[in-house]
Protein backbone atom coordinates (compact mmCIF):
# COMPACT_ATOMS: atom_id res chain seq x y z
CA UNK A 1 0.00 0.00 0.00
CA UNK A 2 2.49 2.57 0.89
CA UNK A 3 4.63 1.88 -2.41
CA UNK A 4 1.61 2.52 -4.74
CA UNK A 5 0.65 5.52 -3.16
CA UNK A 6 4.32 6.76 -3.18
CA UNK A 7 4.36 6.10 -6.79
CA UNK A 8 1.10 7.43 -7.64
CA UNK A 9 2.67 11.13 -6.00
CA UNK A 10 5.90 11.10 -7.46
CA UNK A 11 4.28 10.44 -10.79
CA UNK A 12 1.81 13.19 -9.88
CA UNK A 13 4.40 15.61 -9.07
CA UNK A 14 6.19 15.14 -12.37
CA UNK A 15 2.87 15.74 -14.20
CA UNK A 16 1.70 18.68 -12.40
CA UNK A 17 3.85 21.55 -11.78
CA UNK A 18 0.69 23.38 -9.91
CA UNK A 19 -0.51 20.29 -7.74
CA UNK A 20 0.71 17.89 -5.83
CA UNK A 21 -1.50 14.67 -5.67
CA UNK A 22 -1.65 13.02 -2.30
CA UNK A 23 -4.00 10.38 -2.98
CA UNK A 24 -6.14 9.92 -6.84
CA UNK A 25 -9.18 11.99 -5.97
CA UNK A 26 -7.30 15.13 -4.07
CA UNK A 27 -4.79 17.29 -4.24
CA UNK A 28 -2.98 20.24 -1.94
CA UNK A 29 -2.00 23.33 -3.93
CA UNK A 30 0.35 26.50 -3.68
CA UNK A 31 0.36 29.48 -1.24
CA UNK A 32 -1.75 32.82 -2.53
CA UNK A 33 0.97 34.16 -4.64
CA UNK A 34 0.22 37.37 -2.71
CA UNK A 35 2.08 35.70 0.55
CA UNK A 36 5.28 35.12 -1.02
CA UNK A 37 8.39 37.42 -0.67
CA UNK A 38 8.91 36.99 -4.37
CA UNK A 39 8.61 38.28 -7.33
CA UNK A 40 7.68 36.70 -11.15
CA UNK A 41 11.38 36.74 -11.89
CA UNK A 42 12.02 34.34 -8.27
CA UNK A 43 9.30 31.36 -9.84
CA UNK A 44 11.83 28.40 -9.30
CA UNK A 45 12.84 29.58 -5.95
CA UNK A 46 8.96 30.08 -5.14
CA UNK A 47 7.64 27.04 -6.72
CA UNK A 48 10.95 24.92 -4.83
CA UNK A 49 9.81 26.29 -1.59
CA UNK A 50 6.36 25.01 -1.93
CA UNK A 51 7.12 21.88 -2.86
CA UNK A 52 9.71 21.29 -0.30
CA UNK A 53 6.48 22.56 2.38
CA UNK A 54 4.13 20.19 0.89
CA UNK A 55 6.32 17.36 0.77
CA UNK A 56 7.60 18.04 4.19
CA UNK A 57 3.75 18.04 5.56
CA UNK A 58 2.89 14.84 3.43
CA UNK A 59 6.00 13.18 4.25
CA UNK A 60 5.60 13.95 8.12
CA UNK A 61 1.17 13.46 8.57
CA UNK A 62 0.70 10.48 9.75
CA UNK A 63 -3.01 9.08 10.49
CA UNK A 64 -2.47 8.03 14.37
CA UNK A 65 -3.96 4.67 14.97
CA UNK A 66 -6.06 5.32 17.49
CA UNK A 67 -7.94 7.39 14.64
CA UNK A 68 -7.96 4.52 12.52
CA UNK A 69 -9.29 2.07 15.06
CA UNK A 70 -11.85 4.42 15.77
CA UNK A 71 -13.21 5.20 12.83
CA UNK A 72 -12.32 8.54 13.28
CA UNK A 73 -12.71 10.79 10.09
CA UNK A 74 -12.80 14.61 9.23
CA UNK A 75 -11.02 17.67 8.57
CA UNK A 76 -8.56 19.39 10.95
CA UNK A 77 -7.65 23.14 10.68
CA UNK A 78 -4.91 24.67 12.36
CA UNK A 79 -3.86 28.42 12.15
CA UNK A 80 -0.50 29.34 12.75
CA UNK A 81 2.27 31.83 11.79
CA UNK A 82 4.63 31.70 9.46
CA UNK A 83 7.56 33.73 11.55
CA UNK A 84 9.89 35.98 10.09
CA UNK A 85 12.97 33.46 10.79
CA UNK A 86 10.66 30.71 8.19
CA UNK A 87 9.66 28.76 11.31
CA UNK A 88 5.90 28.11 12.49
CA UNK A 89 4.58 28.68 15.30
CA UNK A 90 1.55 29.86 17.53
CA UNK A 91 -0.74 26.76 16.51
CA UNK A 92 -4.69 26.95 17.32
CA UNK A 93 -7.03 24.15 16.33
CA UNK A 94 -9.46 25.72 14.61
CA UNK A 95 -11.71 22.80 13.83
CA UNK A 96 -10.49 19.57 15.68
CA UNK A 97 -11.12 15.74 14.71
CA UNK A 98 -9.39 13.98 17.79
CA UNK A 99 -7.59 10.47 18.09
CA UNK A 100 -4.55 12.33 17.18
CA UNK A 101 -5.19 13.86 14.17
CA UNK A 102 -4.49 17.49 15.43
CA UNK A 103 -1.22 16.41 16.70
CA UNK A 104 -0.09 15.09 13.74
CA UNK A 105 -0.85 18.19 11.33
CA UNK A 106 0.93 20.25 14.18
CA UNK A 107 3.96 17.90 14.47
CA UNK A 108 4.40 18.40 10.48
CA UNK A 109 4.01 21.97 10.65
CA UNK A 110 6.25 22.24 13.93
CA UNK A 111 9.00 20.54 12.01
CA UNK A 112 8.82 22.86 8.88
CA UNK A 113 11.30 25.62 8.33
CA UNK A 114 11.47 27.96 5.15
CA UNK A 115 15.07 28.28 4.96
CA UNK A 116 14.61 31.27 2.25
CA UNK A 117 12.45 32.87 3.89
CA UNK A 118 9.88 32.60 0.30
CA UNK A 119 6.69 32.74 2.44
CA UNK A 120 5.44 36.12 4.01
CA UNK A 121 5.43 35.87 8.06
CA UNK A 122 1.17 36.28 9.02
CA UNK A 123 -1.21 33.96 10.35
CA UNK A 124 -2.08 30.79 7.97
CA UNK A 125 -4.83 28.45 7.85
CA UNK A 126 -4.55 24.61 6.75
CA UNK A 127 -6.87 22.17 6.53
CA UNK A 128 -6.04 18.15 6.44
CA UNK A 129 -8.87 15.81 5.35
CA UNK A 130 -8.54 12.38 7.39
CA UNK A 131 -10.00 9.73 5.21
CA UNK A 132 -10.42 6.01 5.42
CA UNK A 133 -9.72 3.44 2.47
CA UNK A 134 -9.00 4.68 -0.81
CA UNK A 135 -12.62 4.97 -2.56
CA UNK A 136 -13.90 7.31 0.06
CA UNK A 137 -15.36 10.17 -0.96
CA UNK A 138 -13.53 13.25 0.64
CA UNK A 139 -16.27 15.88 1.70
CA UNK A 140 -15.36 19.63 0.14
CA UNK A 141 -14.30 22.20 2.56
CA UNK A 142 -17.27 23.97 4.53
CA UNK A 143 -18.11 27.51 3.98
CA UNK A 144 -16.99 28.15 7.72
CA UNK A 145 -13.46 27.07 6.38
CA UNK A 146 -13.56 28.17 3.19
CA UNK A 147 -13.80 32.17 4.95
CA UNK A 148 -10.48 32.18 6.91
CA UNK A 149 -8.39 34.38 5.91
CA UNK A 150 -4.59 33.04 4.44
CA UNK A 151 -6.72 29.42 3.69
CA UNK A 152 -4.25 26.56 2.08
CA UNK A 153 -4.91 24.20 -0.29
CA UNK A 154 -6.77 21.01 1.56
CA UNK A 155 -4.43 18.06 2.41
CA UNK A 156 -5.84 14.46 1.99
CA UNK A 157 -4.67 11.70 4.20
CA UNK A 158 -5.70 8.60 3.50
CA UNK A 159 -5.72 5.98 5.77
CA UNK A 160 -6.56 1.69 6.04
CA UNK A 161 -8.77 0.07 8.10
CA UNK A 162 -7.66 -1.58 11.02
Amino acid sequence: MKISALLRFFIAFLLSATSIFISPHSYCGQVPPSQLNTSDTDSVARQDTLNRFYQHLMQSIRYPAIAREEGMMGTVVVSFDFLHDGQTGNFAVVKSVGGGCNQSVIGALKSFKDKNHIIKPGRYNLPVTFVLGDNTPVEPIDAETKALPNLLKQIVVTGVYQ
